[in-house]
């Protein structure tokens, strides 16, 4: 017979494996894996399906799907930025003024990025070394 801790043993470990609880079959008597599952799960490794409504050619959705990070992270570099930063300004094409400098700024920290491979922050730490003189 097993031992009540055994049995206690078992159910904490199949709490805690989360997701990963349909790969292994539990019982009283004994604990194996799920083949079957795992078969299943080894075919769907590293596929996804992309929906889009765009005439796109196939090789361009894959490629703006996998570089759609970098876009993600602009947006949450610039976000902040906007929010904190006041703008002083009521006539509208002022504002859009001010956001197309923001943008602007945005556009040229990733060409920096891109350009030098290192993030902007480090560019930035490195150009504090230089000195302008008229």
């Amino acid at each position: 017979k097993k031992r009540m801790s055994e049995i206690a043993d078992q159910k904490d470990l199949k709490k805690s494996m989360g997701k990963l609880k349909s790969l292994v079959k539990f019982s009283v008597n004994n604990t194996a894996l799920n083949e079957k599952r795992i078969e299943i799960l080894k075919k769907l490794v590293g596929k996804f399906l992309i929906v889009t409504n765009t005439d796109l050619p196939e090789n361009e959705i894959v490629t703006a799907y996998r570089e759609q990070w970098q876009i993600e992270r602009s947006f949450r570099t610039i976000k902040p930025f906007l929010e904190i930063c006041p703008v002083y300004h009521s006539k509208p094409e002022r504002i859009m003024a001010h956001v197309f400098v923001c943008v602007l700024s945005l556009l040229l920290s990733r060409i920096i990025e891109k350009r030098s491979g290192v993030t902007i922050s480090e560019a930035s730490r490195q150009l504090s070394y230089l000195k302008v003189t008229p």
